[in-house]
């Protein structure tokens, strides 16, 4: 009987997303809470011309692309999903050539850690050399949007303009 009641009240913690060790609830973050981030952006980083677009949540997932443009040719291209599981929101991304050959055999892997109406704060769960170990997107007004992306060999911010 002791075993039964165990597992029942595990399951129920498993189930209600029970607290973390300091004894409060853990906040629970959906696509939903970073819908604002859709959108065309474009602006001008890393030595030539950004352009990041991302679909809105659909079927468990958001969609996006970026793209740097400099001196008449593709250096980076990244395929990136934002995806909700049942631990959150996970946000997975790969770099690739022109030629669509990747960079990385696994995606970069980050966690959704932070959320408002204006920023969200991902956290890389590997913190594996060379990969940026947080990516916020902040959204300064309407307009415009802010990429902070901490990777070495040192942070860098994008300032991007909505373009649709």
């Amino acid at each position: 009987m002791r075993r039964g009641l165990i597992a029942v009240v595990a399951a129920f913690a498993m189930m209600t997303g029970q607290a973390a060790a300091d004894g409060e609830d853990a906040p629970t973050y959906t696509l939903d809470d970073i819908a604002w981030i859709a959108g065309h952006w474009q602006g001008a980083g890393l030595g030539g011309r950004v352009e990041e677009g991302w679909f809105g949540p659909a079927g468990g997932t958001m969609v996006g692309v970026f793209r740097l443009t400099k001196n008449g040719a593709t250096p980076l291209l990244e395929f990136l999903t934002i995806a909700q599981d049942s631990s959150g929101v996970v946000y997975r991304f790969k770099h690739f050539s022109a030629d669509y050959s990747a960079w990385e055999e696994h995606p970069i892997t980050l966690r959704l850690i932070e959320a408002s109406d204006a920023s969200a704060t991902f956290e890389n769960v590997a913190s594996a050399e060379g990969q940026p170990g947080r990516i916020v997107y902040s959204r300064i007004d309407e307009t415009t949007l802010q990429i902070l992306v901490d990777a070495p060999p040192e942070p860098f911010t994008l300032t991007l303009i909505r373009k649709d």
